[in-house]
């Protein structure tokens, strides 16, 4: 009996070694064995190599699991071990073996650690957004992982546990900030929602505006000539036609816009509220900050969709409101007709500066019609901040005041930290509506939120047709603001419609 003992004992002494020769052995050590089950993030059975590694560098085996994510090991005894499946991170349950050989030590685990992230992405009437891109990105190491948009609105994400991550998505780089709390689990699950118009809806708006405004310019243009055919220019300026910069030659449109600046300047002593009642937005909030900022540089957006502004802009400095100082212009447009995928951020180009006093009107009229025909095409978002730093250099003592238009998008926002003086923000479109994609429904006064976080990073201020806000920037995160009846969060470092 004792031999049959003594002899079993052997065969399995055999048996292990036999299929571990990968094991570097002491003198005395003995095994016992470990079964495991083996589960991806998205629960598939891991199908694979396993490595068992111990606390003891030379205890170390390798194995591999079947079909079922199964696997089985012997390993040198009195030691913890721990999984790695495939990857440098290893798997968070760990196998503590005893002291005791021939023992079955069962583990069931995950590859490894993991976050499981859901992003849900809704329009303000609560339908999901489907097919938009989600980047999230690991503030310590910088990685990003991108998912995009389900049918469902969801885009879902397996992290690695890192402290925080930065949630993006087309147009709005820094959503949220994710939070993840370690409290030592094999696994998180987190979600996020977020609730706004999405790119495809901005993007359509950019690209309706510019279409409306290409169509009005066209029918004013046809308007114009024939009214100049028939040798009636006083007809043109009883209609108020707004005034096709480009259109004829320097010296007409510095004639024709010098008698309609007469015309409004009699109107505008006559009713302070003039110009915002015939709905200039540009001439409106530069004459209530006439006499707050006597010294500007007006740095104007003059792409297409701009057309109705630009002669705005020409009009104040042929008011001449405040006779004797000199005015600082940088006009851009965007590159110069640049292709859209040549073009690089922070060196777009199509930037056209001048200055002047009243005097100088045709020298301004002349810098901004250069821009404009150069500058026809191109997509919607515009290179904002290039211009604006470009202004910065210029500057003595002026306040940078910015025209832009509220539907199109900065090209170069992620430069706005280059910025260090405060931006006032004149937004142009906001004050005559736009539909909405795929629907009759008219909106109104929704700001553009990248406007917003540059008047709130640079100390700066917004204006529209009837409001002036200042103090931005003494927000606080969370705090909500309310403009043209729509409500705006602050979060984390940035504007953003609110849910509600």
């Amino acid at each position: 009996m004792k031999s049959k003992i003594l002899f079993f004992l052997l065969l399995i002494s055999y048996s292990v070694k036999a299929q571990f020769d990968n094991v570097s052995l002491e003198p005395g050590d003995t095994f016992a064995f470990i079964h495991a089950i083996i589960t991806n993030p998205n629960n598939t059975p891991y199908v694979g190599v396993v490595i068992f590694q111990g606390d003891k560098p030379y205890h170390k085996v390798k194995s591999k699991t079947d079909k079922k994510g199964f696997v089985k090991a012997s390993v040198p005894i009195s030691d913890t071990y721990t999984l790695f499946c495939g990857r440098t991170e290893p798997a968070f349950r760990k196998a503590k073996v005893g002291d005791f050989p021939y023992v079955i030590h069962e583990v069931r685990t995950y590859t490894h650690r993991f976050v499981q992230f859901t992003f849900n992405y809704r329009n303000p009437g609560g339908i999901p957004i489907p097919n938009e891109k989600v980047d999230v990105r690991c503030i310590r190491t910088g990685k990003i992982y991108s998912d995009t948009t389900d049918a469902k609105g969801r885009a879902i994400f397996e992290l690695p546990f890192e402290p925080v991550y930065e949630v993006g998505v087309k147009y709005h780089d820094n959503v949220k900030n994710l939070e993840v709390l370690d409290v030592n689990k094999e696994y998180k699950v987190m979600s996020m929602d977020f609730t706004w118009m999405g790119s495809k809806e901005k993007e359509y708006r950019g690209f309706l505006s510019d279409s409306l405004t290409k169509v009005a310019y066209k029918a004013t243009v046809l308007r114009i000539d024939s009214l100049l055919k028939f040798g009636s220019p006083e007809q043109m300026l009883k209609e108020d036609l707004e005034i096709p910069i480009d259109f004829d030659s320097t010296a007409w449109i510095c004639d024709i816009l010098k008698k309609k600046a007469a015309i409004y300047k009699q109107q505008y002593l006559q009713d302070a509220n003039f110009f915002v009642a015939k709905k200039k937005a540009v001439l409106a909030v530069l004459s209530r900050l006439n006499s707050k900022y006597r010294d500007k540089i007006i740095v104007t957006d003059i792409t297409g969709s701009m057309s109705p502004y630009m002669e705005q802009v020409l009009l104040w400095h042929a008011l001449n409101f405040a006779e004797g100082i000199t005015t600082k212009y940088v006009f851009f447009n965007d590159g110069n007709m640049t292709p859209d995928d040549k073009k690089v951020i922070g060196k777009t180009g199509g930037l056209y500066t001048c200055q002047g006093q009243f005097k100088d009107f045709s020298i301004i009229v002349e810098m901004m019609r250069l821009g404009i025909k150069a500058g026809y095409g191109g997509d919607s978002p515009e290179n904002d901040v290039e211009a604006l730093l470009s202004a910065i250099q210029k500057r003595t003592k002026e306040e940078i005041i910015l025209i832009a238009d509220n539907f199109s998008s900065m090209r170069d926002f992620s430069l706005i930290k280059s910025l260090h003086l405060p931006i006032r923000v004149i937004l142009c479109g906001i004050e005559n509506g736009q539909t909405r994609m795929n629907s009759s429904e008219t909106f109104w006064g929704e700001v553009n939120e990248e406007y917003l976080t540059l008047a709130y990073k640079t100390g700066g201020s917004i204006h529209t047709l009837n409001e002036d806000i200042y103090d931005l920037n003494k927000m606080t995160e969370g705090k909500k603001i309310i403009i043209n009846a729509v409500e705006y969060v602050l979060n984390n470092g940035r504007f953003l419609r609110s849910n509600n």
